[in-house]
């Protein structure tokens, strides 16, 4: 069996996050400047915790993330994809017997870095 804990939760929002920034701000969290993810076609800004985060993300370039595995375009259009705007991002060990379930992403972005995304209904990452 797998062990994971929470890293963070992430929403798409509006690019960004004008109205968001302000709204968390005047309820007394400190959103950090973020982070862009180039070839992914995505941007961020996040409320940090101590243990993990909550990542607003939005979508800087659709020509980048169409061409992405992760067609994050698909989840930043959600009103009209149906796609869901939510994620949930774990971290720890996915046991041997559990890997099938899942697929490696590596960002390119993140030098050598790796991300498994769940399979969920999908038979591929798109």
């Amino acid at each position: 069996m797998s062990n994971f804990t929470l890293d963070h939760i992430f929403c798409f929002c509006e690019s960004q996050l004008s109205g968001e920034a302000e709204k968390a701000t005047n309820v007394g969290f400190t959103l950090y400047p973020g982070n862009r993810h180039p070839g992914q076609g995505t941007a961020n800004r996040a409320i940090m915790f101590e243990d993990n985060y909550l990542e607003f993300i939005f979508l800087e370039s659709v020509n980048d993330a169409q061409k992405n595995p992760l067609r994050l375009d698909k989840r930043a259009d959600w009103r009209n994809t149906g796609a869901s705007p939510f994620g949930i991002c774990l971290r720890g060990a996915i046991a041997e017997a559990d890997s099938y379930q899942f697929w490696a992403y590596h960002p390119p972005y993140w030098q050598g870095g790796v991300i498994f995304v769940h399979k969920s209904n999908e038979s591929s990452p798109q």
